[in-house]
């Protein structure tokens, strides 16, 4: 019977139990989804390697730099309560020779 309906939606969908608005909106939303998933690294590629957008890229981009004042020791011995077997004063004149020194 269901061959010789003009009318033929399969067999989840047929007359007796049609999609309603909301499993429409999700069948729909599925179907972007699955696109976007599919079709956002091509557009990313596609965009991201542009000389343009590279060089905006390392104009923003700005390492993380500690000044020599944060000798990750002094700090972690004044945390556990013990004196600092060196100042930041000596790690900031080491750093600023280890610069000023010419290179051999």
């Amino acid at each position: 019977m269901m061959f010789r309906s003009g009318r033929v939606l399969g067999l989840f969908d047929n007359q007796f139990n049609k999609p309603g608005p909301l499993r429409e909106s999700q069948k729909r939303r599925g179907i972007a989804w699955m696109w976007a998933m599919f079709s956002a690294p091509t557009f990313l590629v596609l965009v991201g390697n542009h000389p343009d957008v590279q060089e905006w890229f390392i104009q923003q981009y700005r390492p993380v730099e500690f000044p020599p004042q944060s000798d990750p020791q002094i700090i972690y011995d004044i945390f556990h309560g013990r004196t600092a077997k060196k100042s930041s004063l000596d790690s900031y004149q080491k750093e600023t020779n280890r610069w000023a020194e010419p290179a051999e």
